[in-house]
């Protein structure tokens, strides 16, 4: 078992080892650097903003309106609940 092993290592030893292609070193630096060589603009930078906004704010939106439906008996006084609501929370302030 030894002597296949010596014999293997010995005739890898004797073989001409890979040449890198001529691109070989810039994709490892931009694979460790984590980027693309190109920098991003102030317009991507607010478009991955808008993007991680985007799912929070339509979910507030959603949770919004669930609870208005749900608190009011019908859609002919829901405004004036709310109305009635809010007067009353700002003379418990006073």
């Amino acid at each position: 078992m030894e002597d296949k092993l010596k014999k293997l290592f010995e005739a890898a030893r004797g073989e001409k080892p890979p040449v890198p292609s001529n691109t070989f070193a810039d994709r490892v630096v931009s694979a460790l650097s984590g980027c693309e060589t190109e920098t991003d603009t102030f317009f991507d930078l607010i478009g991955l903003t808008a993007q991680r906004l985007l799912i929070p704010a339509v979910a507030l939106v959603v949770i919004g309106l669930a609870t208005e439906f749900y608190f009011s008996p019908g859609m002919v006084g829901a405004p004036s609940d709310t109305a009635q609501l809010t007067e009353e929370w700002l003379f418990t302030l006073n």
